[in-house]
């Protein structure tokens, strides 16, 4: 039996008639649609029509429905907590749609069940545990496999992600629709999976749909829009994407280091804490394995996490916090602003605490873990300067099984920087479950 896998549509009505039209010519019978039929495009009502008078599709439910639907009880919470593209998405979703079609997406199921020659399948948006995780070929098998034990399922078809993928861990075959009308992965054309699923065996195979994609930009202009939504669609890219491509391609660092100084920073620690920040960042790579965007993260957070002296020492990092997240003319989005005004806030004292602190909380499990590695950095940089002498001149990192052994650099006595950095390794050690030597 021939099925196809489809999600994450976002309201591009083009891209998703492109997908129906190829399921046609496949014969296919049965379609599932893993939600998100809203968000970004300019056509939601539209999109849900289609699939509504499509009598094969079967609909579950996604988080960006979800979040539509709740919107008048959430939007102040969503203003202040996401950016603002994606607020306008939200906003303009809720107030288009019909309150016939809202009425269909609040009717729909999280999951859906059923057999198939033997083969139990379960279709969810995003796990079969919450409707807001990302499961993608990068997930952990560790995770994987605790899914597989709990789901009572031998296929699990999961979106969200918007990457294609497949995996079988323990029997279970985990497969990912990819996106219809938003993708992640650099390809702009629509995407869709056909399941083959026989008596002795399981096929799978993943396909690409040329649309209009200036047919559909020029609809999300026509609507007023914001414009990066058109790069999306053309890009093939996320938002998040396009705005840290934007970070990396700008002057930002430099407007950065001109705020420092307008609050009187003291500009020799805080670029010795920044070149011995990126050094770690760059030698422990394979232990933390971020990218650019989160380097250029921790560059700010080094360069500003001093800047609360300017109302005192005590409590100086928490002032640095306040000070980065509020300013208006740092040129970051709010969620950067925030990442980088987390890193600056744990550079000393308090850990990152989830259930204490609101900010950090907020941030979703990936974000955090990006505060908790870069913060743990900026801590052992920050204390091997501590008497602000520039003694380090250089470091080099090994890693030795269960310990990371960091190597200081000088012509000067380093006792009183490797003991203060060995102080404030704290968070290292709690992120990375290593133990770490200063030689």
């Amino acid at each position: 039996m021939k099925i196809a896998l489809i999600g994450d549509v976002h309201a591009n009505l083009i891209a998703l008639q492109s997908v129906l039209s190829a399921c046609k010519k496949h014969k296919i019978k049965q379609i599932i649609n893993v939600g998100d039929f809203v968000g970004y495009g300019a056509e939601p009502n539209e999109v849900i029509e289609i699939i509504k008078n499509q009598k094969n599709i079967i609909n579950i439910i996604g988080n960006y429905d979800l979040k539509v639907l709740k919107f008048p009880q959430i939007k102040n919470k969503l203003e202040k907590k996401i950016i603002k593209e994606k607020f306008i998405a939200f906003k303009f979703a809720y107030e288009h749609l019909t309150d016939e079609n809202k009425t269909f997406l609040t009717e729909l199921p999280r999951e859906y069940r059923t057999e198939i020659n033997g083969y139990k399948l379960l279709a969810v948006h995003g796990s079969p545990d919450t409707i807001e995780e990302h499961l993608s070929k990068d997930t952990p098998k560790k995770r994987f496999i605790e899914i597989a034990k709990n789901a009572d399922a031998d296929i699990i078809v999961s979106g969200h992600s918007h990457n294609f993928f497949t995996k079988k861990i323990n029997n279970v075959l985990f497969v990912n629709t990819g996106s219809v009308g938003r993708q992640n992965d650099g390809n702009p054309e629509a995407e869709y999976v056909i399941l083959n699923i026989l008596r002795n065996k399981i096929k799978i195979n993943n396909y690409r749909v040329k649309y209009d994609i200036n047919k559909t930009i020029e609809t999300i202009k026509k609507n007023g829009l914001p414009e990066i939504f058109c790069e999306m669609i053309k890009c093939g890219r996320s938002l998040d994407y396009l705005l840290d491509e934007k970070l990396l391609n700008s002057n930002y660092l430099e407007k950065a280091q001109a705020f420092g100084e307008k609050y009187n920073y003291e500009y020799e620690h805080s670029q010795q804490v920044r070149k011995l920040s990126l050094i770690l960042f760059d030698k422990l790579k394979c232990l933390h394995n971020l990218g650019a965007v989160e380097r250029l993260y921790l560059e700010c957070a080094a360069l500003l996490h001093d800047i609360g002296f300017y109302y005192g020492s005590k409590k100086h990092n928490k002032h640095s916090f306040n000070m980065i997240l509020e300013n208006e003319e740092l040129p970051f989005t709010e969620k950067q602003k925030l990442m980088i005004a987390l890193i600056a806030r744990y550079h000393r004292k308090k850990m990152p605490n989830e259930k204490k602190h609101k900010y950090f909380a907020a941030l979703g499990k990936t974000d955090r873990e990006i505060v908790k590695k870069t913060a743990a950095l900026l801590r052992i940089a920050d204390g091997l300067d501590v008497t602000h002498n520039n003694t380090v001149a250089d470091i080099e990192c090994k890693i030795k099984n269960n310990k990371v052994i960091i190597k200081c650099i000088s012509d000067k006595d380093l006792a009183l920087e490797r003991c203060q950095a060995l102080k404030k390794s704290d968070l290292f050690v709690l992120t990375f479950r290593k133990k770490i030597q200063f030689i």
